[in-house]
């Protein structure tokens, strides 16, 4: 570009910014839709595929709830194009302690491998991973006790469980097959825990894990892969289309044979105990015989033994008195001895005073003799008186007389002494011989006693000994009592045995007649990870983007069209001037393209910010809520960059170019002169007089004014109508979700938790789970139904399980599900299927029609003979003998539908709890469960409507301003012409701004259609195939959609009378030829 016009170039824009601006404003609006939405789908299946492919992710897994027998191998072994197979084992537990189920399975070592995002690896068989959804409930080092570690098989003798039962958390793990928070696929019954394989006491493998060649490393949204993939899982399914049927017969033949073995040994046993019990008998009595001897000899022995002792006793006892009296002789002898010897010492002692008295008393009259000698003798020699003499002499006579006397008396006594002392010691000697008689009597009694203790001793040693035999003898019986009571008690267990046995057998002949064929279950791993959401839901935001990026690249356009059409108009006379100069038509264009290229490159690199740092996490976040996978960048994705901008530049370069270029084709003197107004067109309503009369002078003009600018007429409705039609979309998208789940759960949906039961359990412990289910007071109501799943068979897309639900008593079955057509309630169920109206619009169903399913990996087929609403999940329903004829077998009953008094989701996992801990319960599902998916489903769509509503208002604004902006730059003569003749501000403003709201209303009308066009659109593409939404857009949205438009209308009407007052009455006088 020469030097002038490139300065030309620039004094453009700044003198046109404003208009620029709202170019550069659409063009980033549009650019920001196509980048964010055309990368978000790229970026949210790089993101899964990115999780998968680290994982390592199963292309099929085949399952069977009977386990995987040899044969199963040997078809898995023989497959086309096998690239890889892992066998493993799986178990569902509860933890009671906490209430979290579990779906505990081996660490896989090369399909679907998990790794450990927290903590450490398996290193014991006591050690469990935990999922990595779990962190919150569980910490690393946490105990888990699981109280029952045992799963019957279909019959009780096949047990399928783990080793032991408490487990350490050594971590938490991510799996390819758990990309979401909610429970599904192979979560579909617990949360995922890895333990060793060798924790597993199994017969047979639960599962078998298998990747193709084929398939491995080919985009899963190519058509290549769904047709390959397809393949494949019809190979398997013929595969194992016989399956049932051959296993069902191979265990119900063993089992038969087994049963009717055991019975044949049963009765041998029974026979065997028989005659073994009479053997028993016949010792018993024996036995008991042989007590009764016993009993009589212990008794003889007792018997002969007190006797003994008796006669012992009464011998001991006269011996003893015997002795008693002698000892008593002895004892009064020896006091009669101590008597007399005490009198024998008193004699003699007596005797020995008398002899000592008489000495005395003779020493006395010896004395008084000398002394009367002397007295004479001194009587005589005169040396006495006579007197004196005679005196003293006849004292000394007197006192010779006395002791005379008193000797003759003492020699009396002493005699008297002597004789006693004879007599004494002749009664002592006598008592010496009477004590030698009793010593002698004592001794011989006492040898007597001797002899009867020795023979006291020896009886009793001779009764001890037979004692002893006895004893012996009784031990001798007691032991073989003991061993027949051992016998008998050995025979009673055999009994027991036998009588468990006969029970066993009978269990299992009821069992047997209850068998059903077991199910082999093909899941596509893309599918049952919820990978297959996640490409859903990409592809449905890559529809969106194909919609949302038209509509506003093509307001884009129209706008850019109008804008630089009357900028080039402006323009006119210094594009004559330079051309006059010589310029090129293509140097002049140049200036125009290059603005239209600016403001696309600059919109170009706004719009792609915001669609990568706004649009994109906005629609990401919003879809992938529910997801756990951590989001990948590895691409700026420059082809969608460049295209985005490519179009924009399409949408204003080009067409500023083409614009200036149509204008350059009229003469230099032509281009030289102002482009003259058009001239205002004949309306229709001058052709009603009383109408067009009535109007006053600025209501005639607006009415001209309004379609004398074609061009800005249509812009202003195409965007006003764009505007509108985005509202209506954006509320109509809410009325979509909005009643969904209450008319669900109150309408259709009556009851609170379904149950799956084991219908092959006894009847006793069947009859036991329906008394308890009674006996619960939290239960309102419940049903017994029978459920299985089919897959539709059909060229479409479709990847959601159907369930079936049988009964024959409708009345019944309403009171927990609702069946409507419309308004209109089903009353009687006839002969066919039944099916929700989701299914009937995705496969264009209607009455009488043919239906194929799968079903076990067989194909069904049936004719549709109603059709009832349903939003939640996708149902057939019918009768008993449509069941049969589809079938070929009778309806089973496995399934119970509650309601409870309180439906809260606290109440109703309490009674699922509950009702859990019974074997005969397989799995309780909380209805709160499936209302989670409207929610997650109506989050999603919300975040969209809030895009769509600032998007709308952005777009509303923008386009009205600018529209307005040109208007006002068309007529600033006419309105500088309206100020000088002395119109009032309001009268102007109200004359120029009525067109627009005019517009507005006629934009607003079309607008309705285009909102409902474009929700039953992108409602297509967001539709999801668990849910229905509803199809229709509520008045009051077309009322809201109206007003809010009308909203954005004057706030663009306070704008343009600003710009309204700047426009100066000189201009009148300008531009006049």
């Amino acid at each position: 570009m020469k030097k002038t016009l490139f300065k030309n170039f620039y004094r453009t824009i700044f003198r046109t910014f404003p208009k620029f601006v709202s170019i550069v404003f659409m063009i980033a609006l549009g650019v920001m839709v196509f980048v964010g939405l055309k990368i978000t789908p790229y970026i949210m299946r790089g993101s899964v595929d990115e999780r998968v492919k680290e994982g390592n992710l199963y292309d099929y897994k085949i399952s069977s709830n009977f386990g995987l027998q040899k044969e199963d191998e040997n078809i898995i072994s023989n497959l086309k194009n096998l690239k890889d197979v892992e066998y493993g084992y799986s178990i569902n537990l509860k933890d009671e302690d906490r209430k979290v189920d579990f779906t505990i399975e081996n660490k896989p070592e090369k399909i679907s491998t998990v790794q450990v995002v927290e903590g450490k690896d398996i290193e014991s068989d006591s050690d469990i991973l935990l999922d990595e959804r779990l962190k919150d409930k569980y910490k690393i080092g946490d105990e888990i006790d699981f109280k029952n570690v045992e799963k019957f098989g279909i019959f009780k003798d096949e047990v399928k469980k783990l080793k032991q039962s408490k487990f350490t958390v050594k971590g938490f793990i991510k799996s390819p097959e758990v990309l979401t928070t909610l429970l599904m696929g192979t979560t579909e019954n617990g949360y995922l825990a890895i333990v060793s394989k060798d924790t597993f006491d199994f017969s047979y493998f639960s599962y078998a894990k298998i990747t193709f060649s084929d398939l491995n490393g080919l985009n899963r949204n190519s058509k290549e892969y769904k047709k390959l993939s397809n393949k494949r899982k019809i190979e398997l399914q013929d595969s194992f289309k016989g399956r049932a049927g051959e296993v069902y017969n191979v265990i119900y033949a063993q089992k038969r044979e087994a049963l009717d073995d055991s019975k044949e040994e049963v009765n041998k046993n029974k026979f065997d105990i028989e005659e073994s019990e009479k053997k028993l008998q016949q010792n018993l009595e024996k036995v008991q015989s042989g007590r009764k001897d016993l009993r009589r000899a212990f008794a003889d022995l007792d018997y002969q033994k007190n006797q003994f002792i008796k006669q012992i006793n009464q011998n001991e006892s006269k011996l003893t008195t015997a002795l008693d009296e002698l000892y008593s002789k002895k004892a009064e002898l020896d006091k009669n001895k101590e008597i007399l010897t005490e009198k024998n010492n008193s004699l003699i002692k007596d005797k020995a005073d008398l002899e000592n008295s008489k000495t005395d008393i003779e020493l006395q009259i010896k004395n008084e003799n000398k002394e009367l000698k002397l007295l004479e003798e001194n009587y005589k020699a005169n040396l006495i008186e006579e007197s004196e003499y005679k005196a003293k002499k006849e004292e000394i006579t007197k006192k010779l007389a006395v002791l005379n006397a008193t000797l003759e008396k003492i020699k009396k006594n002493s005699a008297l002494l002597d004789a006693g002392l004879s007599d004494i010691s002749s009664k002592i000697n006598e008592l010496f011989e009477a004590e030698q008689k009793l010593s002698s009597g004592i001794v011989n009694l006492e040898n007597k006693k001797y002899e009867l203790e020795a023979k006291y001793e020896e009886g009793l040693n001779k009764f001890d000994k037979y004692y002893s035999k006895l004893v012996q003898k009784k031990a001798e019986i007691e032991e073989n009592n003991l061993k027949l009571n051992k016998g008998k008690d050995e025979l009673e267990d055999a009994k027991g045995k036998i009588s468990d046995a006969d029970s066993k057998i009978s269990d299992g002949d009821e069992v047997l007649s209850k068998l059903i064929e077991p199910n082999y279950n093909i899941e596509e791993g893309f599918v049952s990870s919820a990978m297959s959401k996640v490409y859903f839901a990409a592809n449905g935001i890559y529809g969106v983007s194909n919609v949302f990026s038209l509509f506003f690249y093509f307001i884009a356009l129209l706008v850019s069209l109008t804008t630089m059409t009357r900028m080039v108009d402006e323009n006119r006379i210094q594009i004559g001037t330079l051309k006059a100069l010589g310029y090129s038509n293509i140097d002049i264009a140049k200036q125009y393209f290059y603005y239209g290229l600016l403001a696309s490159i600059i919109g170009g690199i706004i719009g792609t910010i915001l669609g990568f740092k706004v649009i994109s996490p906005l629609v990401y976040r919003s879809y992938l809520k529910a997801f756990i996978f951590k989001k990948v960048f590895d691409s700026y994705y420059p082809q969608i960059i460049v295209v985005g901008i490519l179009i924009a530049i399409f949408c204003t370069a080009f067409v500023s170019y083409i614009t200036c270029i149509r204008t350059l084709k009229e003469k230099i003197s032509s281009l030289m002169r102002a482009k003259v107004p058009k001239s205002g067109n004949f309306v229709f309503l001058e052709k009603i007089p009383y109408i067009w009369k009535e109007l006053s002078f600025l209501q005639k003009a607006t009415l001209r004014n309004v379609f004398r600018y074609k061009l800005r007429l249509s812009m202003t409705i195409i965007g006003v109508m764009g505007c509108m039609g985005l509202l209506v979309l954006g509320f109509g998208i809410k009325d979509s979700l909005d009643g969904v789940s209450d008319l669900q759960y109150s309408k259709y949906t009556k009851y609170h938790s379904s149950v799956i039961y084991n219908p092959m359990s006894l009847e006793k412990d069947l009859e036991k789970f329906n008394e308890d289910i009674k006996a619960n007071k939290d239960i309102k109501e419940s049903i017994d139904l029978s459920l299985v799943s089919v897959n539709i068979k059909s060229k479409k897309s479709f990847d959601e399980k159907i369930g079936v639900f049988t009964t024959d008593n409708l009345s019944e079955f309403s009171k927990f599900f609702g069946l409507y057509n419309g308004d209109k309630k089903i009353e009687k169920l006839d002969d066919g299927i039944y099916i929700n109206r989701k299914l009937a619009e995705k496969f264009s169903l209607s009455i009488g029609d043919e239906i194929t399913f799968i079903n076990n990996n067989k194909e069904y087929k049936g004719v549709v003979a109603g059709i009832f609403e349903n939003h939640v999940g996708n149902f057939f329903i019918m009768n008993e003998k449509t069941y049969e004829q589809t079938f070929f077998r009778k309806p089973i009953k496995n399934t119970k539908l509650l309601i409870l008094n309180d439906g809260s989701k606290s109440n109703i996992e309490k009674v699922i709890n509950e009702l859990e801990k019974d074997p005969v319960a397989v799995k309780g599902t909380n209805i709160h469960s499936l209302k989670r998916i409207i929610d997650d489903a109506s989050y999603s769509i919300n975040s969209i409507i809030l895009v769509i509503v600032i998007c709308s208002g952005f777009l509303s604004i923008v386009v009205l301003y600018n529209l307005s902006n040109i208007n006002i730059s068309e007529r600033k003569r006419e309105i500088a012409t309206l100020k000088v003749l002395g119109f009032y501000p309001l009268e102007i403003d109200n004359y120029i701004y009525k067109e627009t709201v005019i517009l507005t209303i006629i934009g607003i009308g079309l607008g309705v259609f285009v909102g409902h066009s474009l929700h039953i659109n992108i409602m297509e593409q967001l539709a999801m195939d668990s849910i229905r939404f509803f199809n229709k857009v509520k008045l009051i949205s077309y009322i809201y959609s109206a007003l809010v438009t009308l909203l954005f209308t004057f706030v663009v009407y306070f704008i343009v009378k600003i710009m309204l007052k700047k426009v100066p009455m000189i201009e009148s006088l300008k531009d006049v030829e």
